[in-house]
């Protein structure tokens, strides 16, 4: 066979093929694209997962199954890290979006470090009839709180009329109990630390509990400060000056240390209070009941 017939035989396949596809039997088609995407996820290949379960969006004429194939879309996005992508995709529409979807959106925020936006789109999500849902929701709600170290929000959360409603339920109860006993964090104030240091240094890192850190800061503006006023009782101007400059600069960096400590000791005491509630809360898996079969 020559050459350009083959090339001319591979042409027609290539133009006839989707015709070939779209005069198949749909449901044949569909429930074969269903099952290759099963077998896809249950081996986690998300990212080929994306472009198979566009095929759906193409081939499946139920429009009502595609905002679940959307869904899907970016589920899987989400599974395989890719968390701008899911923002990028849900973002302009994020008012009218569907309540898993906000949830979907919030953590992929949360995944970003954009805590405050993840809480505030949580914080439209109502709780609703659903036990699963509640539970999913009320621990996103939770979670988030942890991140933000806001210990008013997560103690509100835990005082939600709907916990009375499913009191009965083990899971629910025994969630309670357990964060209840974490203790509340109490943030220190970054200004406070800083004017605290600028009356009196080393006052800031005491007031943060950074006690050593706090003692240096004083002695390395003291002991200078000393040296230069009795440099300067004994006319040696020139060498006091000199140790003046030194107080000077241990004077502000004792300031923007304090201010800095504070603000990593802050970050320290949330980072430990999340993981501390982390602990109690199951990983986030927007596609937790994700069957298949049930499409």
């Amino acid at each position: 066979m020559s050459k350009n017939k083959k090339k001319f035989l591979a042409a027609l396949f290539f133009i006839f093929y989707p015709f070939l596809v779209l005069s198949a039997p749909q449901n044949s088609f569909l429930k074969k694209q269903k099952h290759f995407i099963k077998d896809l996820y249950q081996q986690k290949r998300y990212f080929d997962l994306v472009g198979e379960t566009r095929k759906l969006l193409i081939y499946d004429a139920d429009q009502k199954k595609h905002e679940h194939y959307k869904y899907l879309i970016n589920s899987f996005y989400f599974l395989g890290g890719q968390y701008q992508t899911v923002v990028n995709n849900l973002e302009e529409n994020r008012e009218t979006l569907d309540e898993q979807t906000k949830i979907l959106l919030s953590q992929s925020l949360l995944f970003l470090n954009h805590s405050k936006e993840a809480l505030s789109i949580l914080e439209k999500v109502s709780y609703q009839k659903d036990s699963f849902f509640n539970l999913n929701l009320f621990q996103r709600r939770v979670e988030v709180s942890a991140a933000l170290g806001d210990f008013k929000t997560f103690s509100l959360e835990l005082d939600k009329k709907f916990f009375l409603e499913e009191s009965k339920r083990d899971d629910f109860k025994r969630l309670k109990i357990n964060l209840s006993k974490i203790e509340r964090i109490n943030l220190k104030s970054t200004l406070g630390a800083t004017t605290l240091s600028a009356i009196f240094p080393g006052a800031g890192h005491f007031y943060s509990g950074l006690y050593s850190a706090g003692i240096f800061s004083f002695l390395g503006v003291f002991v200078p400060a000393s040296l230069s006023y009795f440099l300067y009782k004994k006319k040696e101007k020139e060498l006091g000056a000199c140790f003046a400059f030194f107080t000077a600069s241990f004077y502000f960096g004792n300031i923007y240390s304090a201010y800095r400590s504070t603000q990593s000791k802050n970050l320290s005491l949330k980072k430990n209070f999340w993981e501390k509630i982390s602990s109690y809360l199951e990983p986030y898996d927007p596609l937790r009941t994700f069957k298949i079969e049930d499409w």
